[in-house]
């Protein structure tokens, strides 16, 4: 473009042109627009009266990346393979984690939901376990039930002996599925008091629970994405 403007009689020389092409175009690649002002202006001396136009190059091509997504060749490869870092530095961290990479399919405590809750809570009050999953007849899942709401039941004693698991079991709890990500778990935590909810691989089927997450997994998880377990 020098090169015409000169032969055209408009500027007697082009070289302050190539400056400008070398400031647009580390802006542009590599997108380092203070990198290029520096770089072209020690190449030649600190000029001033290169130093409106470089500026001036720099932040039309910074602009143009802003429009273009700011794409550099560092990140042009990784767009094609279908990661976007300028995506995931804007994205709530959370919602990059699945519910997949917590899930616990073992380690938990069972009970038949047909027992009596007197019954229940005498084979459980000496556990370690602070919940469990309830079983239904067919061996289904029917919910979570915790050790505190077995000694809230059996307060009144007459009762405990009349009422089954089952009874006082919340089987509608918000079901979390593993393709969800954290971000969309902790909604459903927020809409409930539980400390742990299930996952089903059929949040529809009750014959596909798969495990459960905790409220502290998930905050573990943010912690450990944010650098804050550091």
């Amino acid at each position: 473009f020098g090169s015409i403007l000169q032969q055209m009689g408009f500027v007697q020389s082009h070289e302050a042109y190539a400056i400008m092409g070398i400031a647009g175009l580390i802006t542009g690649a590599l997108g380092a627009p203070i990198t290029a002002i520096m770089v072209t202006l020690q190449h030649v001396g600190h000029s001033p009266s290169v130093l409106l136009p470089v500026m001036t190059t720099v932040a039309l091509c910074a602009f143009i990346m802003q429009l273009r997504g700011n794409v550099t060749i560092y990140t042009l490869d990784l767009l094609r393979r279908g990661v976007d870092l300028d995506r995931a530095r804007h994205s709530d961290p959370l919602s990059l984690i699945q519910v997949k990479r917590v899930l616990h399919t073992t380690g938990y405590d069972e009970q038949e939901g047909s027992v009596p809750v007197i019954e229940a809570f005498e084979r459980f009050r000496d556990s370690s376990a602070r919940w469990f999953v309830v079983r239904g007849e067919e061996g289904e899942y029917a919910g979570i039930i915790t050790l505190h709401e077995m000694r809230m039941a059996i307060s009144e004693r007459e009762l405990s002996r009349l009422l089954v698991v089952t009874d006082i079991t919340d089987s509608f709890q918000p079901r979390l599925h593993p393709g969800m990500n954290l971000k969309q778990a902790l909604v459903s935590f927020n809409a409930t008091d539980a400390e742990v909810l299930p996952v089903f691989t059929d949040p529809d089927d009750k014959r596909s629970f798969t495990g459960y997450i905790s409220r502290q997994d998930a905050l573990n998880a943010y912690w450990q994405v944010t650098g804050g377990a550091d």
